[in-house]
This record gives structure tokens, C-alpha cells and sequence, in this order.
């Protein structure tokens, strides 16, 4: 039996394996034993105007640094999420990873929660006694916690890279229900920030073809985005802004979607190859509006 066979099937990403990217998953450990240091974020990246054009309230703050362990009621491991301890399948055909629970570590004194790639075989879910080269790993909100329009929701983040070329598939986007009548793409995708090609870039999903994507204009942000950055987007019901540490990104003005959609942060990988690496995050937020 597949894994989604006892729930409603999920949104899919959109299928990238022409793109080579290198893969890892996900955890947490004591910045200072990995050499990592980092000042937690105190205050919103939002900037000045938008904050002052809306009456803003508080509506979600995961703080990884001060949590001893994942909270079952906001966040779940895997694409589905899997059970505690379950292996579950990548989330497109692309990927050369599944994800594992293993590779989810929250370092009890407190530092950030980490993605890691290591390279566990695991066996493919759908019985064909073939392995992923990879294991990656995933959290999602899925049924836990929505995100809607006339929000503002923002990550900060450690990518990984090299020379200033962001590694692996990291990403942190935001993803629709499947509806009776609708599919992926037709209630929305909002992808807030993923590596590609080295790039930090954004992307949103929408169609009305079942299983066939339109992307509304997406793009690789100008800058080197490795280390620490804080990625937001700013959702409202015409119009979808991505701000890369409070600076406006791109937009979407046309074909928004206004479905709820779930959170998910996650590593994984198209290169059966690729190396180990880790995807870093301090804290997940969010405020919304009237």
C-alpha cells in the first residue's frame, strides 16, 4: 500500500530533473560544534512601509532555537506528513531522495534546525526493490497549521554553498490542498525561496491543466544568498511579493490563488551523487491582516 492511499493525495512540486542540483535533507545541532554562528532575529524583515500600511497581528512563531523538540501540533516529518518513525517517498519524480526521520535533529541546547544530506540507501516505497542514493529529509505543516491571504510569513535560513553558489535543493515554500474538482496546480504553489542551478529563486504555480504547471514569471534573485537571509513573502488576494532580508524580490500581480496552503521546509536532491551539506533554520513566522 502507498503511503497516501489512506489519505486525500497531496500537491506535488513541479518535476525539475533537468536542473542539476545536489541533494541533502534536514536536521538540528549545537551551532558552535559545527562552526556556525548566528545572531537570532529579533525583529520582522518586513519593511517599514508595509508595516505600516496594515494592521499586522501575530499569527505564527516557530522558533527552533528555544525548542527542545519538533511541536507535534504545528509541525509534521515527511511529505504527508509520514508517521513518526516512517519513511515517506520525495515529493516529485525528479528527486533521487526520500526522506527520513532520522535526518530530523533538534539539538536539545537550543541551537537551529538543521537539513543534512547523507547517503543512506533506502528503499523505494513502491515495492520495486530498487533504492534512493539519498536520504533527504522533510517537515510540513500539513494539517496543522494553514497560511491564507493578507499574510506576511518569513523564514531565516542558513543555505548552504561554496563561492557564493547556493548547494543542494533547499526549500521553503508554501503549498495548496487538493480539492474535489482541483488538483496541483490549479489551487496555487508559492515557492518563497529554492535553490537552483547555485541561484536562490522564487516561483509560483498555478494552471488550470491538471498536473501541468504554469509558472507565473519566476526568477533567480540577483546577489549571493549562501549563509544566513531571511526569505518572506507577502500574500494577499491580487497580488504575491517575495522579499529576500526585507528587499522586494519579484511579484506576482496576475492568476493568484486563494486556497489555503500548508508550509513545508525541506532538502532534497536531483544528483545521486551529491554531497553532504545542511540546511539551517533559526525560526518560522508569521502575521496576517483584516
Amino acid at each position: 500500500m502507498r503511503i497516501t492511499d489512506h489519505l486525500p493525495r497531496p500537491s506535488r512540486r513541479a518535476v525539475l530533473a533537468s536542473i542539476p542540483v545536489t541533494g541533502a535533507a534536514l536536521l538540528l545541532a549545537d551551532q558552535r560544534s559545527q562552526g556556525y554562528s548566528a545572531t537570532p532575529a529579533t525583529a520582522s524583515s518586513m519593511p517599514a512601509a508595509v508595516r505600516r500600511r496594515f494592521g499586522w497581528r501575530p499569527a505564527l512563531n516557530s522558533p527552533f532555537t528555544t525548542m527542545s523538540a519538533l511541536d507535534p501540533k504545528l509541525w509534521g516529518q515527511g511529505w504527508f506528513p509520514a508517521s513518526a518513525g516512517a519513511v515517506s517517498g520525495p515529493i516529485n519524480q525528479g528527486e533521487q531522495a526520500a526522506y527520513h526521520p532520522r535526518n530530523i535533529v533538534l539539538d536539545k541546547s537550543g541551537a537551529h534546525f538543521r537539513l543534512t544530506a547523507t547517503p543512506t540507501r533506502v528503499l523505494r516505497l513502491d515495492g520495486s526493490g530498487t533504492n534512493y542514493p539519498r536520504a533527504g529529509a522533510v517537515i510540513t505543516s500539513m494539517y496543522r497549521h494553514d497560511v491564507h491571504p493578507r499574510t506576511w510569513i518569513e523564514a531565516r535560513l542558513h543555505l548552504p554553498g561554496t563561492g557564493g553558489k547556493i548547494t543542494d535543493w533547499p526549500g521553503f515554500w508554501l503549498n495548496g490542498y487538493d480539492r474535489p474538482g482541483r488538483v496541483w496546480p490549479q489551487f496555487g504553489e508559492i515557492d518563497i525561496v529554492e535553490g537552483l542551478r547555485g541561484y536562490a529563486a522564487w516561483h509560483y504555480h498555478w494552471g488550470t491543466q491538471p498536473g501541468r504547471p504554469t509558472l507565473n514569471p519566476g526568477h533567480n534573485v540577483p546577489g549571493t544568498y549562501t549563509g544566513w537571509h531571511t526569505f518572506a513573502a507577502h500574500w494577499e488576494p491580487d497580488r504575491i511579493d517575495f522579499y529576500y532580508d526585507g528587499r522586494l524580490a519579484g511579484s506576482v500581480l496576475d492568476q493568484v490563488q486563494t486556497d489555503a496552503h500548508y508550509i513545508v521546509l525541506g532538502y532534497s536532491t536531483t544528483n545521486a551523487a551529491a554531497g553532504p551539506s545542511e540546511l539551517i533554520c533559526e525560526s518560522v513566522r508569521s502575521w496576517t491582516h483584516t
